[in-house]
């Protein structure tokens, strides 16, 4: 009994000096910011679904100013809003923070100029039958057109990155399950013990693997339809079958990735493996679907709100386009719709996650030594609503201000990262909100009303997504 004791301290006393080691690290660099809890760090707060991490971050840069760090379980995290330090993570010393924070999946390239033309294709026709569809809903106690957006954009990215070949609008089982994947808590057992012993975190995750928030149930599903997908393109490329020309095929033809050697302190190229891809292509489906999809919601709900803005985008898209099919050098001649999409990510910052790093080498980011394996995280809102940077007018909606921007510091715009890893979808983002928005407005004037929210309710614990947005539609003549 006493040995089973005296074990028992011993354990109890290594816990808690690696939980004291860990809730020092900010203080012995003067670096300030929230205390946390012990093993668990801020995790807890950070983790909120119905608070998503933007908010939280920002919240503390209003307490600590520009430069801070917390711990997000016992992994320090460093989270910064200044300008100088910026650049200098995602561009001066780039091949310190080459790794993605927590995860480093492979990313193809969707912006070769010629994959433009088959894919403006797809999103055409995925635009078109939106409007076909969201025709028939218009009625008088308004329509959360969200939901629309968000089978235009599934549809779209289903058909680049999983082989769908016709449009499913409202009739694809997998938008459902991939808004639960995005809207899934993380504040469960599996991510408590990944973010309190992470050197064991692939350990806890495979031995939760069917765990609902891991990758159980439907995102279980979800991963093999992904995996499937890979294994059969990879037969069909290694056979007699000549390739296709989707995402995936992409991928299994030419991929490599420079990889950070966190031992040798240097990177490498290697070649996509099965497994990368079908993470590739689960991330691309996530990401692709949702951060578009809330991006124009975010934008019509704007729009309603100051309709003279609206009809001088509609102007814009009766001088370039007309009634014409929209293609993909229409949508670059559109630098109204374009300014809308860009001043809508400015204020709504719906694919904050991207703009983080973690570092791969021993260096020192604004004079403060950072280590190998901490990570960095940018407050996204804190530069997007900075009035030194944007002018007083800083939290109103001005796309205005993006015709003339030559001379704002580009690290002032984060919407898509920065540096050599900038968002790979940017391009297909871009183009595909602008398609969806001049499909809509060219046929509706997009009006407020009496179940209209007075601002958006944002959750997720990955992207920000709104939980409604409710507009009428009135048929122009």
């Amino acid at each position: 009994m006493l040995i089973l004791l005296a074990l028992l301290g011993t354990l109890l006393a290594i816990l808690a000096g690696y939980a004291l080691r860990a809730s020092l690290y900010w203080k012995w660099r003067n670096v300030p910011g929230p205390t946390g809890w012990p093993l668990l760090g801020s995790f807890y707060e950070v983790a909120n679904v119905h608070q998503p991490r933007c908010f939280i971050l920002n919240k503390w840069t209003k307490i600590f100013g520009k430069v801070y760090g917390y711990y997000e379980g016992v992994r320090p995290v460093l989270v910064i809003s200044d300008i100088a330090m910026v650049r200098e993570l995602f561009i001066e010393k780039f091949n310190s923070f080459y790794g993605r924070k927590l995860t480093n999946m492979l990313h193809g390239d969707m912006e070769k100029t010629e994959e433009e033309p088959v894919v403006e294709g797809i999103v055409e026709e995925s635009a078109s039958q939106m409007l076909e569809i969201l025709g028939d809903a218009v009625h008088t106690n308004g329509v959360n057109i969200h939901s629309f957006y968000q089978e235009y954009t599934f549809d779209v990215i289903s058909r680049l990155c999983m082989g769908q070949d016709e449009t499913l609008l409202f009739r694809n089982p997998n938008v459902e399950v991939v808004k639960s994947v995005l809207l899934r808590s993380h504040r469960v057992l599996p991510w408590y013990l990944a973010v309190a012993f992470p050197r064991f975190q692939f350990q806890v995750k495979k031995l939760f693997m069917n765990h609902e928030n891991v990758r159980g149930g439907q995102i279980g599903r979800l991963f093999m339809i992904c995996r499937k997908l890979v294994v059969d393109r990879q037969a069909e490329q290694n056979g007699e079958d000549a390739p296709g020309n989707d995402f995936v095929d992409f991928l299994l033809k030419h991929a490599t990735e420079e990889i950070a050697d966190r031992q040798l302190h240097d990177a490498f190229e290697r070649k996509a493996t099965p497994e990368d891809i079908v993470g590739a292509c689960f991330v691309f489906l996530l990401a692709g679907f949702d951060t578009t999809a809330n991006s124009l919601a975010c934008a019509s709900f704007l729009l309603a709100k100051h309709p003279k803005k609206m009809r001088k985008a509609q102007e814009e898209i009766g001088r370039v386009i007309g009634l014409r099919a929209v293609t993909y050098d229409s949508t670059r001649q559109m630098p109204y719709l374009e300014a809308i999409v860009k001043e809508t990510l400015r204020l709504y910052p719906v694919g904050y996650f991207a703009v983080s790093r973690e570092c791969t080498k021993d260096t020192t980011l604004g004079g403060i030594p950072i280590e190998q394996g901490v990570q960095v995280e940018v407050d996204v809102i804190g530069i997007h609503k900075d009035k030194e940077i944007w002018g007083k007018n800083a939290d109103d909606f001005v796309p205005e201000r993006w015709l003339d921007d030559t001379t704002r510091d580009r690290m002032s715009f984060l919407a898509f990262g920065a540096g050599k890893r900038e968002c790979v979808g940017r391009k297909l983002g871009m183009s595909e909100a602008i398609t969806g928005l001049v499909h809509v407005l060219r046929k509706y004037n997009l009006k407020t009303g009496p179940n209209t929210e007075d601002e958006l309710q944002l959750h997720g614990c990955t992207t920000t997504s709104p939980e409604a947005v409710t507009l009428y539609l009135e048929r122009r003549n």
